[in-house]
Order: structure tokens, then C-alpha cells, then sequence
């Protein structure tokens, strides 16, 4: 096996990177943050809209952006991972006009 050469091979340092690079914990930038009382709920139920970017994104292949929006209705909580700035905005949008009141009419 002395003459055998492998060509394939990875060295060590190049895997210790990449296993580094991947365990790297998100960095976020809070985009929007409030949280309001709902008068759609009699026991004062709080309604939380929090939108973030994550600064070291590096996509992925099913997400289509770098966004993570989280809505939180009382205990409910409802995360939306890996979405476009539009899309967050739009949930956004359809969450307040569900469990909020004051936005627009509320629907039918």
C-alpha cells in the first residue's frame, strides 16, 4: 500500500472549518417588534408581532429568504422560518387583521 496514492482525500483542517461554519449560531437584526393588547379577547390577550433578518444567512435550498417571523397570539405561537421580506409581511398582515381589532374592518 506504500505506492497506493489517494486523490480524494479531504484534508483535516478543511473539515474542522466546515463543521465550524455550520455549527455558527444566527445573528439577527430586529426588524419590527411590538406587541399589543387585542380587543378581540375579553381577558386582555396580548398579540406579538416579531419579524428578524439573520445577518449570517447563507440559503439554503427550500428557503427563500433570510427572514424569520414569529406570531404569538395569548400562548399560541406561530414561526414562519426562512421567508422572503414580502411573505413575512403579508402573514403579518393577515395575523393582525385575524386577532386584532382597529387595523381595518374586521373580516367576515
Amino acid at each position: 500500500m506504500k505506492g497506493k496514492s489517494v486523490v480524494n482525500a479531504i484534508p483535516l483542517f478543511a473539515l474542522g472549518k466546515a463543521n465550524a461554519v455550520a455549527s455558527e449560531s444566527p445573528v439577527f437584526e430586529i426588524i419590527e417588534d411590538f406587541e399589543v393588547e387585542s380587543k378581540l379577547y375579553a381577558d386582555g390577550t396580548t398579540v406579538r408581532v416579531l419579524l428578524r433578518r439573520q445577518l449570517n444567512h447563507t440559503p439554503p435550498r427550500y428557503a427563500s429568504g433570510p427572514y424569520r417571523l414569529d406570531l404569538t397570539v395569548g400562548g399560541q405561537h406561530t414561526p414562519h422560518y426562512g421567508v422572503s421580506e414580502a411573505t413575512a409581511c403579508e402573514a403579518a398582515c393577515r395575523f393582525l387583521l385575524k386577532h386584532v381589532e382597529g387595523v381595518i374592518p374586521t373580516l367576515n
